[in-house]
């Protein structure tokens, strides 16, 4: 009697909470009252907070030989920051490489480098080793 009474109220459940499983037989487990899907679920959560460590330093290998692996990939923009080849594009619309490259107002922070560029003092350096640097100091003078 109290089994029929468990397994109606998971049907009952799965029809309130999830009505595109009610034909399915698999559902239901024999050994609880509770449907399979929540078993799952549940199974699933233990397993994903008891094991969240290892999958981190799992993650963070896996990390490392993918960009070990496709070293070639990278380039380092005119700006100094390391970016994918296929990015670069959209690298260079980011309000990070516009303030580095293209800062043209006056600030207490900025300096004006030998090639007329305004640059903030603490990217001088990347500056000077950028393509727009090394073009501009190559222009002729008239």
């Amino acid at each position: 009697m109290g089994d029929d009474a468990n397994t109606r109220h998971a049907m009952l459940y799965i029809r309130d909470r999830e009505p595109h499983l009610i034909n399915q037989s698999s559902i239901m487990s024999s050994s609880s009252s509770m449907p399979f899907i929540e078993d799952n679920k549940i199974s699933c959560k233990r397993y994903y907070y008891a094991n969240r460590e290892q999958r981190k330093e799992g993650d963070a290998i896996r990390a490392k030989a993918w960009y070990e692996k496709n070293k070639n990939v990278f380039v380092t923009c005119e700006c100094g920051c390391k970016v994918i080849k296929a990015n670069m594009a959209s690298h260079k619309k980011t309000q990070k490489h516009i303030n580095a490259m293209c800062s043209t107002s006056e600030d207490e922070n900025k300096i004006k480098c030998e090639c007329g560029c305004s640059v903030l003092k603490k990217h001088l350096k990347r500056h000077t080793q950028s393509k727009k640097h090394q073009r501009l100091l190559c222009l002729p003078c008239e």
